[in-house]
């Protein structure tokens, strides 16, 4: 099953769906086949559960050794229960294809700087022609007799 079709199941992301499935693979419960768009599978839900419980079976035994030894008063700390991470422990999800988020991102900011470029050649547009007519109007008041009668907008009714 592909990450796209599993998050339109869901109704999630795909990019939520494709954290779950990755983080599913670490522990070992999913299976990635190496094709474009990834493809993604699993063994019975039998086989999975019993995955599952022996996992669980082998953190509650490293939980009981540190406790024996911390019991024991041993006082030197030893790192092999460290080097046995706990796959089942928090994580912090990882975004796939930065790149593309990068440049979906990059292509936002230019469509708004071309947007911005075009409001401001427009607004440059308008004070240019609100210019003109502001000279072409002193031009007029100069062109005319200084006693020619001018009406106001009110006059013109």
């Amino acid at each position: 099953m592909r990450a796209s079709e599993l998050a339109k199941e869901l109704g999630t992301t795909r990019l939520d769906a494709y954290n779950s499935l990755s983080r599913l693979q670490e522990i070992g419960i999913v299976i990635v086949a190496a094709e474009r768009p990834m493809k993604f599978s699993c063994d019975s839900v039998d086989v999975v559960v019993q995955r599952l419980i022996e996992m669980q079976k082998q953190s509650i035994k490293r939980t009981e050794e540190g406790l024996s030894e911390l019991q024991s008063g041993k006082t030197v700390v030893d790192n092999k229960s460290s080097k046995n991470s706990d796959v089942l422990g928090p994580r912090f999800a990882v975004l796939k294809e930065r790149s593309n988020i990068f440049s979906r991102i990059e292509k936002m900011a230019e469509d708004q700087n071309t947007r911005l470029a075009s409001a401001s050649s427009r607004s440059q547009k308008i004070t240019n022609s609100i210019q003109e007519i502001q000279m072409f109007m002193s031009q007029l008041k100069k062109d005319l007799p200084e006693n020619y009668p001018v009406k106001k907008p009110a006059d013109l009714s």
